[in-house]
């Protein structure tokens, strides 16, 4: 049985842009496997693809009904092929061999080059004696991609079947094993209150057997900063880590009383720190961690109302991370939770004594074309006072659009929000996966003390929003408009790290 799915070759003046060279090179490519499989064919499915090409792969929704279609037209030569006695309920992926599934006597790993070999078998619970379980060997080459040096991971046995030595192939990344990102972000209230930052990342992996990495990020603009952490798995398997790290970060904060700047509030914060994780494979992680270091705060620009302040910090760190969503920059499925929090104590060097309880998720689900989601950030000082240089700061995109980056603070707050993308427009795969538009609404507050939290008069917020998923990253254009009319434009181009 054979199916050919090229699509119909471009006419030379048709081919005259990248995207319809990789088009009309892809179809002419899958037109000369067509040619070869038709000639040893006893059944030929075509679907009818129209102007489909090789590229659209977004359009898997549109694409299927023509297979589907293409197939019922040699339903009667396939109803022929088909086994009385097999129940399609019990029909598995083995039946449809005329050769048993063979017995696992040996596993071999082939086209390694930067991973050690160990990380790879540790990850491949397959057993050798047993007959193969298709399921079990699909999880073992999704755990062995998720190490995330490979760019395909594939599964054989050698020839004849029965000696059953089952061969995992992997495919090393044409780029890496370092990686360099760029993330740049820009807002403006088009009232004279900006802000533009500008992020590099560094990222050196498998730097031992155990695949070591070293992050390194620097950020520039109103907020300046540098981070440096080496993370170390403990072990073959990667469960258990430990990552020390560096940080250095100046933040120039606008203050405001009733949405009117008024001063502005320098920050700048240098500490060391050690975490002891867990991994959860490809749910997330969990972190524990001390930290010390200093805190400086001075005004920079008119009368805040905080205190100078030029203090030792020192604390206890903790963070949950369970990502799973399908994307870091437009999702469309899945679910992210965010924990973290930071007990600063007198014992660990701390001048002021306060807690930090911070978290954030956010749902994302699609049927079609449509995406919609929900999402609840939240923080609290569990009864402490926090200081000013480390208050909560609510507002920026995401957070609060139509209010200026950091513009609410306090001890306690919570935003909830609700939204909706349209996939307008697919983009060839060179370029990235499809552009969507759509925004958000959010509703919450931000209270000073706990007595003073009440959800029945909360601020709101609109936004809408371009976003495209680019092969650099997500790009995202938005406008944020708060319920008192004030507003604010947002450009962001990249992950943040």
């Amino acid at each position: 049985i054979a199916v050919a799915v090229a699509s119909p070759l471009l006419g030379a003046k048709d081919v005259q842009s990248a995207p319809s060279i990789a088009s009309q090179a892809l179809s002419l490519a899958l037109e000369q496997r067509n040619v070869e499989s038709r000639g040893e064919a006893d059944i030929l499915i075509r679907p009818e693809l129209g102007k489909l090409s090789p590229l659209d792969f977004g359009q898997v929704v549109e694409t299927m009904p023509l297979g589907w279609e293409a197939t019922l037209e040699v339903a009667n030569r396939l109803a022929g092929l088909a086994d009385p006695q097999v129940s399609p309920a019990l029909y598995s992926l083995h039946r449809r061999s005329a050769m048993p599934l063979p017995v696992v006597e040996s596993i071999g790993i082939s086209g390694v080059t930067r991973v050690d070999v160990q990380r790879i078998r540790q990850r491949i619970h397959t057993r050798i004696g047993e007959v193969v379980d298709l399921e079990v060997l699909r999880d073992d080459l999704a755990r062995v991609f998720s190490i995330g040096e490979f760019s395909s991971v594939r599964f054989a046995f050698e020839e004849p079947p029965a000696e059953g030595r089952l061969i995992i192939r992997v495919e090393d990344k044409d780029w890496g094993p370092n990686y360099l990102r760029l993330g740049l972000g820009f807002s403006d209230d088009l009232e004279g209150s900006n802000g533009l930052s500008a992020r590099l990342n560094y990222t050196m992996t498998n730097l031992n057997r155990y695949g070591g990495e070293w992050r390194n990020e620097i950020q520039t603009g109103r907020t300046r900063g540098l981070l440096t952490e080496f993370f170390q798995p403990l072990d073959y398997r990667e469960h258990f880590f430990i990552a020390p790290r560096a940080v250095s970060r100046q933040v120039v904060h606008d203050i405001y009383v009733d949405r009117t700047k008024i001063a502005e509030y320098k920050v700048e914060t240098h500490s060391l720190g050690l975490d002891f994780g867990l991994e959860f494979g490809k749910y997330g992680e969990f972190r524990l961690g001390l930290q010390r270091g200093i805190a400086r705060a001075d005004s920079r620009i008119g009368d805040p109302g905080f205190p100078e302040s030029d203090v030792e910090t020192g604390g206890l760190v903790g963070r949950l991370v369970i990502d799973r969503l399908d994307s870091s920059g437009v999702p469309l499925r899945g679910t992210l939770a965010d924990v973290s929090l930071f007990v600063s104590e007198g014992s660990l060097g701390a001048d002021d004594t306060y807690q930090k309880l911070d978290g954030r998720t956010s749902t994302y689900f699609t049927h079609g074309r449509h995406t919609g989601f929900v999402g609840l950030s939240a923080g609290s000082s569990l009864g402490s006072d926090t200081p000013a240089y480390d208050a909560f700061l609510v507002g920026g995109l995401f957070s609060f659009s139509g209010y200026s980056i950091g513009e609410l603070r306090g001890n306690y707050y919570a935003v909830a929000r609700g939204g909706y993308f349209y996939r307008l427009y697919d983009l060839p795969v060179a370029f990235g996966t499809a552009i969507y538009a759509g925004g958000w609404i959010e509703g919450g507050n931000v209270w000073q003390d706990s007595s003073d939290i009440a959800l029945d008069d909360p601020l709101s917020s609109i936004t809408l929003a371009l976003a495209i998923e680019t092969r650099f990253g997500p790009v995202y254009l938005a406008h944020g408009l708060a319920e008192d009319g004030g507003s604010q434009f947002y450009f962001r181009l990249g992950n943040s790290f």
